[in-house]
């Protein structure tokens, strides 16, 4: 089972305003092994444009002892794409909302974590890197394939499918961007995991 943070219990998640997100959380914490960390709702601030400051929220942060940091965007509903109008959702009632794009939100996310990582003196001193990485989940979509765009290849985005074994699914993940060297760093060593696991995040 993997180590996942924080700890909910079968009430919490049944109170996340996103019950795609609790799905999902189910889905990690029961399928992965203990050579994953698994960080759930991590919040950051990041610098904006103008010199002010935004608040901003990784869905999933997946550590894996063999390849790195996953950046994980998971977005529920009946989830679609149109050029002309861009990413939408419709919920249950059949009310459709736009969206935001979710490949831009976990590519942003990895690299605001990885910066988060860098501020941290113990993860500096280790002088180590570790590949980065990230994807997009749906899981109330069965299948994702009429989702075709350049920066979203099919390799990095699941559907309800993906969840029936979401170990081998974010294995495949990994696999494809490692392989893929799209500006990813060479794999960590364990030593690296180690650390993020004992310092590199806070709980709260």
């Amino acid at each position: 089972m993997a180590r996942i943070y924080p700890q909910l219990t079968t009430a919490q998640l049944d109170e996340l305003p996103s019950q795609a997100e609790a799905t999902v959380y189910k889905c990690l914490r029961d399928s992965l092994d203990d050579s994953h960390l698994v960080i759930h709702g991590k919040s950051y601030v990041v610098q904006r444009r103008d010199g002010g400051h935004g608040d901003g929220e990784a869905d999933f942060l997946v550590f894996s002892a063999d390849y790195g940091l996953l950046a994980l965007e998971v977005k529920g509903g009946g989830i679609s794409y149109d050029p002309n109008t861009g990413w939408q959702s419709v919920d249950r009632w059949g009310r459709t909302h736009e969206i935001k794009d979710p490949f831009a939100q976990a590519k942003r996310q990895k690299y605001v974590i990885m910066e988060q990582l860098r501020a941290n003196h113990a993860w500096t001193a280790l002088r180590r890197r570790i590949a980065l990485g990230h994807a997009v989940l749906l899981p109330d979509i069965d299948s994702v394939a009429h989702i075709h765009l350049p920066e979203c290849p099919s390799d990095i985005i699941g559907g309800g499918a993906a969840l029936r074994n979401i170990s081998d699914w974010i294995g495949s993940v990994n696999h494809y961007l490692t392989t893929a060297r799209t500006s990813f760093m060479p794999r960590t060593a364990r030593t690296s995991f180690t650390l993020i696991d004992e310092c590199a995040f806070s709980t709260d």
